[in-house]
This record gives C-alpha cells, sequence and structure tokens, in this order.
C-alpha cells in the first residue's frame, strides 16, 4: 500500500513539473471522451432506450396502405372500428386524431383566456400504452359516445402549472371553447405521448373520441381518413399473424363495403404493421448512427494525440530512466511508474470531460428546435 501511495506522490510531482504538458494532455482527453459521453448519452436516450411503455415489444403501429398520392397513411374510422371488433390477435386496438393540430382549444375561465393544444384519443388509448393516469382516471364508455358528457384528462404540467398540484382538481368542471368539460385525470410526470402525436409538440389536454360504428362511419364520410392506430399484441401473437389477419378482414371488408375503396382515394385499402419501436427510431437511426461513428473517430484522435504527447515524454525522460536504473530501480518499477502517471491523467480527463460536458448535453436535451423523440430525456447517467 506504502509504495502505491509513494507512486501516486512521485507521479503526481512529476505531472506539476510539467504544467504545460500536463493541461494539454488532460484537455485533450476530457475532450475526446466528453464528446463521446454526451453523444452516447442522447444515442442512448434516443435509440437505445426501450420505449417509455409497459411491454413496449407488444406495441405496434398500423397504417393504411397502399397510399398513392395524394392518400395519406391515416385511417378512416370504419375501418378500425371494424379492425376492433373483428380482429382477434390485439389485445388493444386504440387510435388517435391524426390532424389534432388543426384543432384549437381556449380555457377561458381562469384569468387570461389561453390556447391549448389536445388530442382526441379513443377510450383505451391510454390502456393500450399502459399508461395508468397519475389522478383520476380513464375516459368512460359513455363520455366517448356521441354527444356524450364532456370530459378531459390534463398533462402532468399542465396540472402543476395551471392547478399548483392540487389534487381536488378531479372532479371540477372548466370553460373550454365555451363548454363546461369536467376534468376526469391527470397524466403522469413521464407518460412521453408526444413521441406519438409529435416529437416535441406539448400537449396539454386529451379528449374522448367518439368511435362507434355509427360516429365513425359519419366522420369517414365526412372527413376521410383521419386516424393513427397503435394496437397490442395479445401474448404469444407475432407481428406476422396479425398483420395476415387484418389482410384477411381487409378483403372482407372490400366485398362487403366497396364504397369504402372511393372514400380511399379511389384505391383499396390495407394495413401495414410495423413495431412501434422502428416506427419511432427509423427516422433517426441513421442519423444517429453517423453521429456516432465521427464521435469515435474524435476520440480516436485524442487518444493517438495523447499516445504522441505520452511517447514524446517518456522519449525526453530517457536520460532520467537511466539514471534511476544506476541507482537500482527495477525496469518494472519504471513502468509501474509511468503507467501510474497515465492513470492519474486519465482519471482526471475523465472527470473532468464528465462534468463539463453535463452542462452541454441537458441544455441541448431541452432544445425545442429538434423535433426528435425522446431527446428531452437524455441524461449523464452511470
Amino acid at each position: 500500500m506504502m509504495t502505491v501511495i509513494n507512486d501516486i506522490k512521485y507521479a503526481v510531482r512529476q505531472l506539476l513539473k510539467s504544467p504545460g504538458f500536463t493541461v494539454v494532455a488532460v484537455l485533450t482527453l476530457a475532450l475526446g471522451l466528453g464528446i463521446c459521453t454526451a453523444t452516447f448519452s442522447l444515442v442512448n436516450a434516443v435509440l437505445l432506450r426501450p420505449l417509455p411503455f409497459h411491454e413496449p415489444e407488444c406495441l405496434v403501429w398500423i397504417e393504411n396502405v397502399p397510399r398513392p398520392m395524394p392518400v395519406t397513411p391515416t385511417l378512416s374510422g370504419d375501418n378500425f372500428v371494424d379492425w376492433r371488433t373483428q380482429a382477434k390477435s390485439f389485445a388493444e386496438l386504440a387510435a388517435f386524431d391524426a390532424f389534432f393540430e388543426k384543432n384549437r382549444y381556449c380555457l377561458s375561465d381562469m384569468g387570461e383566456p389561453q390556447r391549448l393544444r389536445g388530442v382526441q384519443v379513443s377510450q383505451n388509448f391510454l390502456d393500450a400504452l399502459g399508461v395508468r393516469p397519475w389522478l383520476g382516471r380513464n375516459f368512460s364508455n359513455e363520455e366517448c359516445a356521441w354527444n356524450g358528457p364532456r370530459a378531459v384528462i390534463l398533462s402532468h404540467a399542465f396540472w402543476q402549472q395551471q392547478f399548483k398540484t392540487a389534487e381536488n382538481v378531479i372532479g371540477k368542471s372548466v370553460t373550454i371553447n365555451g363548454e363546461s368539460v369536467e376534468i376526469v385525470g391527470v397524466l403522469p410526470p413521464s407518460d412521453h405521448l408526444d413521441v406519438l402525436f409529435s416529437p416535441g409538440t406539448k400537449v396539454e389536454l386529451l379528449l374522448p373520441f367518439p368511435l362507434t360504428k355509427e360516429t365513425a362511419r359519419f366522420a369517414s364520410r365526412r372527413w376521410g381518413n383521419t386516424l393513427y392506430a397503435i394496437g397490442r399484441l395479445k401474448p404469444g401473437v407475432t407481428l406476422p399473424q396479425a398483420q395476415e389477419e387484418l389482410a384477411v378482414i381487409n378483403k372482407r371488408l372490400i366485398e362487403a363495403y366497396p364504397e369504402r375503396i372511393q372514400q380511399n382515394g379511389g384505391h383499396k385499402f390495407g394495413a401495414s404493421l410495423t413495431p412501434l419501436e422502428d416506427h419511432i427510431h427509423r427516422p433517426f437511426r441513421s442519423a444517429f448512427m453517423l453521429l456516432s461513428g465521427a464521435v469515435l473517430c474524435v476520440l480516436l484522435i485524442a487518444c493517438v494525440n495523447l499516445s504522441n504527447l505520452l511517447l514524446t515524454r517518456a522519449n525526453a525522460r530517457r536520460r532520467e530512466f537511466s539514471v534511476r536504473i544506476a541507482l537500482g530501480a527495477s525496469r518494472w518499477h519504471l513502468v509501474r511508474q509511468t503507467m501510474t502517471e497515465s492513470l492519474i491523467l486519465a482519471i482526471v480527463g475523465c472527470v473532468l470531460g464528465v462534468f463539463a460536458i453535463s452542462w452541454v448535453t441537458v441544455p441541448l436535451a431541452r432544445l425545442q428546435a429538434f423535433n426528435i423523440p425522446l431527446l428531452h430525456t437524455a441524461s449523464i447517467d452511470s
């Protein structure tokens, strides 16, 4: 133990004798490790971590196919209702309004009127994702009926901002777009629903979407394809099995309701199933992998430069080493001493790099300019 302590003391004295070399070596290592750490934190948050939903591997994204222009990948309400009624592969089949951005909601009875963003969702939307309300409950079947009781679920951030975390908010009524609406629930702090709606989009309200067979047919004829759908596969059901089942159902629906082809822009409709994780990550995977490769090259360059500095320093100390060997020092002792110096440089450079880059990672993750899903969850962890 005393030998190790003496080696450390001597290594520190040697490094302090060459402040220029020490500063350059530490900054070189800190730059390389810091950039690499920050980039990995972003990649880990966006690509590597599982989606923040219950059993995300069971979730699938469902689009309308084929979709030659100008037909969109969105679904019609009547097709969705028939899928939900007839498909046996899904534990839950949920949907939300794909064009929610066109709707604006005004809260008018709590001080200055506020413009809010809300999304209409099916009654089982939160159940499909495995998200439980922080306070209150989910929408009831009555609230999801046409002209049913008006209800709303608040986002956690909006609840904190507007109601100061008051738990007695459940059951209270607020005025939205001139109508009295009952607050039935509050979402948890980390609902991450923006990865589905639109990354980086701040959504304050969830509202019930009346999706019954009658209302869905009316909505499809009036507005066309307006839904995005999410399914949760039953245990033991594979994605190809669910895909095949929907193909059979669609063939049956086309024969029974040929008028839906005209609603689909004159094209036969279908369903394409994709793992939800792939749907969310795919647009960003190539860019982040390219970024990671570039950063690893930066780290490699930093290591090569540091190695050159250490070799140059070792060559300049050849006379010192010769004198120490002549005085009885073993070769192992000299090797151990130089390794101790390198280890100290590595530790200092690593700590400095991680602490310095943490000041960059958090602000970068919070930038609203990048509509990248889950970017805001990036952090420097173990």
